[in-house]
């Protein structure tokens, strides 16, 4: 829904409001006439007669092509015919194929050997923002790669980005929880309207693993 306002007395005051998409003019409100609303044709986007009014446009039917500058311009009647304009900026938002994706994942680790994971999330646009958790903490951020993207698909003529991040880091047995697992989340995020998440355990070598809980329980009884 667009909606453009003013502050007048009354509609009599108003010549025409005119809404445009670029340089295209999509929506016309002429109080004085006796049809008073007047709708133009664009590529982007079809305009709802039946559910617009006034400075109040219903859109539907969007095109990732409608990405780009609105603008309301409003004329006063003669004799002035002052007119005044407002943009906005109208973006358009096309989600990720599906969750982020965490891999490769190894059947099993190692304490102190190095750990390497990509996340992926595949064809949005913008492209999606990523960041990585252990344990649900943030991750040291010199672990962690830039957060690149590459154009993966085109739709509509408009094209669609993959987004990639590394994370690598050394399984030390500090970053094991109380209960001995390490868990990995990746994030991905899109202009506040999107998140989503996938999180993996790192299957860790399960001798040392017990290894490591008995030492961290001597080390308690020692020290209580």
């Amino acid at each position: 829904m667009l909606e453009c306002e003013w502050v007048s007395p009354n509609d009599r005051d108003i010549y025409s409001l005119k809404w445009y998409f670029g340089l295209e003019e999509f929506y016309r409100w002429t109080p004085a006439e006796a049809n008073p609303v007047q709708v133009f044709s664009v590529d982007a986007f079809d305009v709802s007669v039946s559910e617009s009014s006034r400075g109040t446009v219903r859109i539907r039917n969007l095109s990732r092509k409608a990405t780009g500058v609105m603008r309301c311009e409003i004329s006063e009647e003669a004799p002035s015919f002052h007119t005044d304009a407002k943009t906005a900026r109208l973006e358009m938002v096309d989600l990720p194929d599906s969750p982020p994706m965490l891999s490769p994942l190894q059947p099993v680790y190692e304490l102190h050997q190095m750990v390497q994971l990509n996340c992926t999330s595949l064809n949005s646009s913008p492209p999606a923002s990523l960041a990585f958790f252990i344990n649900n903490e943030p991750v040291n951020p010199a672990w962690v790669s830039h957060n690149d993207s590459f154009r993966s698909r085109f739709v509509d003529g408009q094209p669609l980005y993959t987004s990639t991040r590394q994370l690598r880091f050394r399984l030390l047995p500090r970053l094991m929880g109380n209960d001995g697992r390490v868990l990995v989340k990746c994030t991905a995020e899109i202009s506040g309207v999107y998140w989503e998440t996938h999180e993996v355990e790192l299957p860790i070598d399960q001798p040392q693993r017990a290894s490591i809980m008995e030492g961290r329980s001597s080390a308690g009884e020692c020290c209580a």
